[in-house]
């Protein structure tokens, strides 16, 4: 049956978020079958088919679906401008990850869940296959590849080493503290809450007695771990950025608990979808936060005093600890965003634009 939405694709090469969420699951459900009727485990060779089957056979040449490192390696020099010890650092500490389009176009999708469970890895599968889809056939991504295209290559090296690693430190950051809010146990990509769907199952899953101290909670979250000290210009951007990925985030834990609900049907949330319906009360939250910083641009117009907004962090003695940051395993430490600021002026190779 040819839809609206299959027709308006194939006249503008455009996907409906709507869209790119049911296509999503569609591929998870077709492969979660596939396994139930014996053909083993998820493989990268049948996702591409699938992919290839729903978006055509042009927009599919250009996303590369891997589980080894060498593609994966060839592909961060080359369209990333990562060193060697990064690359190996990221694939390391990684289950799987989305690399975006760059100037050549091309998207890579590193899926290595062979070792993982079943319904865990067709949970990731279809959580990824939502970022590959975004960042491929929906309007933001037709606008950004516009832009990205016309850069030079020194401004997009510029870019890449400054505002996405500034986006990709701060992104990284607010998902593990929101992790740690919602109780998961490190993970989002597998397991079933005790909770049913609804504010009251969200209230008892991080333990907050309303609505209210739920979003004070998260708004400590945002001043602490998002928003830049001493009022800085930047923090309206870099909030408008942080809501959009939050936004893709929340639809792609959606499609991965889906199809983890449809193999294990259960009236308790899955976790990818407890951990959803969090980060939709955290885009809630940042939306006012985002009318504070636009206040602030007014104030400065005005040669006012902004506010600032941002709260220090308390001190605490530096320590390393491996966070499973959903479906990335990120060593994550004490390290504030001024610091990161700083180095990123230093360092050509901090880059690593995964979702």
């Amino acid at each position: 049956m040819i839809t609206i939405g299959r027709l308006v694709y194939k006249a503008s090469g455009i996907m409906s978020k709507k869209g790119i969420v049911k296509n999503s699951e569609k591929i998870g459900r077709t492969l979660a079958d596939e396994i139930k009727t014996g053909e083993g485990k998820v493989k990268t060779n049948r996702v591409f088919e699938l992919l290839e089957k729903t978006i055509g056979k042009r927009k599919a040449s250009n996303i590369i679906i891997t589980d080894d490192f060498e593609t994966f390696k060839d592909f961060a020099r080359k369209n990333c401008k990562m060193s060697d010890e990064v690359i190996e650092d990221t694939f390391k500490h990684s289950l799987s990850l989305v690399m975006p389009p760059g100037k050549n176009g091309k998207t890579l999708l590193s899926l290595r869940t062979s070792n993982t469970p079943t319904t865990e890895s067709l949970n990731i599968t279809a959580h990824e296959l939502e970022h590959v889809l975004y960042n491929n056939v929906s309007f933001s991504a037709k606008i950004r590849r516009f832009i990205i295209k016309n850069m030079s290559d020194k401004k997009y090296e510029s870019f890449l080493n400054s505002t996405t690693n500034i986006f990709n430190e701060t992104m990284t950051d607010f998902q593990l503290e929101l992790l740690k809010l919602c109780k998961i146990e490190k993970s989002a990509s597998y397991g079933i809450t005790e909770h049913k769907a609804g504010m009251e199952g969200l209230l008892k899953q991080t333990g907050c007695k309303s609505k209210e101290e739920l979003h004070d909670k998260i708004r400590t979250i945002i001043r602490q771990d998002v928003l830049l000290p001493r009022c800085n210009i930047q923090n309206f951007s870099l909030l408008k950025v942080i809501r959009d990925g939050l936004q893709d985030e929340i639809r792609a834990y959606k499609v991965g608990g889906a199809v983890q609900r449809y193999v294990e049907p259960s009236e308790n949330l899955t976790k990818s979808e407890m951990f959803a319906r969090l980060c939709e009360e955290a885009a809630t939250v940042l939306k006012a936060e985002l009318k504070n910083q636009k206040k602030n641009i007014w104030r400065m117009i005005l040669r006012k005093p902004p506010v600032d907004y941002h709260i220090p962090k308390p001190i605490e003695i530096e320590r390393e600890t491996s966070y499973v940051y959903p479906f990335i395993n990120v060593k994550q430490s004490g390290q504030k965003l001024d610091t990161i600021l700083e180095n990123n002026s230093k360092s050509k190779d901090k880059f690593v634009g995964f979702s």
